[in-house]
């Protein structure tokens, strides 16, 4: 990623989501779920006490449990949590969570101080403060197939407005039908 276009200073105690929503890891499943619902986020961090012990997001109970056809009313959040947690630090630039996210394929990176305690979570849509970071990343996790070409327009929408993130599709739907052409 070309870094010189970012703005060196802003750092993600800028742009982090502060206030966010957690749950224990006995917490009920599908409290859980309502609670991301109400909340309006796809992930929710996993707390002890003030230990984080994980993360649970959309993903983790699609996969995890309804796939699996498990009841979401006997499970608890540390039943599907994902228990690896990457995270970055709340001095570090914008730069840093995007290369994060890029290269675990994630939408969402917790937040530590330096004495390793939770202070927020940055999304995809945090970054969006920066377009072309955003648009980079976007592009990025669409080309490795996370994200499908409306979810990353809606995104772009957002980030570029409507005629970038149009030509985006036009490009992308070009190549991938060029792609398909030299296939057959």
């Amino acid at each position: 990623m070309d870094t010189s276009k970012l703005k060196k200073h802003r750092k993600l105690k800028d742009v982090m989501t502060r206030d966010v929503e957690m749950v224990r890891p006995e917490t009920d499943l599908s409290e859980a779920a309502k609670i991301m619902k109400s909340e309006g986020t796809g992930a929710l961090p996993v707390c002890d006490g003030k230990k984080l012990r994980g993360i649970i997001t959309e993903r983790d109970i699609i996969l995890r449990a309804i796939a699996e056809g498990k009841d979401l009313k006997t499970l608890t959040v540390s039943d599907v949590m994902s228990k690896r947690i990457h995270f970055c630090f709340d001095d570090e630039g914008l730069d840093v969570a995007a290369d994060l996210m890029k290269s675990k394929k994630i939408l969402r990176v917790v937040v530590l101080n330096r004495k390793k305690k939770f202070v927020g979570m940055v999304s995809i849509g945090d970054l969006a403060v920066e377009s072309e970071l955003a648009g980079d990343t976007l592009r990025s996790l669409y080309r490795e197939s996370i994200l499908t070409p409306r979810v990353v327009a809606m995104g772009l929408i957002g980030v570029v407005g409507w005629m970038s993130a149009g030509a985006f599709l036009r490009r992308e739907f070009q190549h991938r039908k060029g792609t398909a052409k030299r296939a057959a």
